[in-house]
């Protein structure tokens, strides 16, 4: 992993940087000038819950009938911020971390496939859009959706980099297909993530016989 980072180049982790605190300062100013909005004090109080059963060591089913509408992994991470402060603004800035990475998570997959002034466009627009801006300043499931689709899509475009064995192309079969099972724990919508991460590393293989190894390893992995 470091030996892959080290070759992102200065200028591209710069963009980053700066697209990424773009994204974060404009969601944090005036977080909380909307009130509270819909289903926020659910997912806040049943994340606090959750997190606290945790580190409470308390598994009795009455402890964790908290919201059984949406999967857990967003309700996590908003519990986490909810044991250090009793209010939402903790909360609501870790969701405007989580769309700020993934709105920088485009420069590099912009690059990718275009250039690095095209990832970096693409980043600011993601960073100045108002739905993102807003659910960026709210407890709820989209935060880390778009964290999750722009991470999965960048290591699906990455997945053949450098690959010279069987087992390195499995691994990473094996970290994409985990981060597709984290998405949908989040929310079940990014279901939709997997078939596009999957169609995205067959079409990125690099010969015809990758191709086939592609296929067939990614239909025994990724799920």
């Amino acid at each position: 992993v470091r030996r892959r980072l080290s070759r992102v180049s200065r200028q591209t982790w710069i963009a980053i940087g700066c697209v990424a605190l773009v994204a974060l300062v404009v969601r944090l100013v005036g977080s909380g000038d909307q009130g509270q909005t819909w289903d926020e004090d659910v997912n806040w109080a049943a994340g606090k819950n959750y997190v606290t059963n945790v580190l409470s060591l308390d598994f009795e089913a009455r402890s964790w009938q908290w919201n059984f509408e949406h999967p857990p992994v967003m309700k996590y991470l908003a519990g986490i911020a909810a044991q250090w402060q009793d209010g939402f603004g903790l909360a609501r800035a870790f969701s405007g971390l989580w769309i700020a990475i993934g709105c920088a998570l485009l420069v590099p997959i912009g690059a990718r496939i275009y250039s690095l002034r095209v990832g970096i466009l693409a980043g600011v627009i993601a960073a100045l859009l108002p739905p993102l801006v807003a659910h960026g300043q709210v407890v709820g499931h989209e935060a880390p959706t778009v964290l999750w689709w722009t991470l999965g899509i960048l290591l699906a475009l990455t997945a053949h980099d450098g690959v010279t064995t069987r087992r390195q192309l499995l691994v990473r079969f094996a970290g994409i297909g985990a981060l597709v099972g984290i998405a949908v724990a989040s929310r079940f919508v990014n279901g939709l993530l997997g078939p596009l991460v999957a169609l995205i590393v067959v079409v990125q293989a690099p010969t015809k016989e990758w191709r086939r190894q592609t296929l067939m390893w990614g239909a025994a992995i990724l799920p």
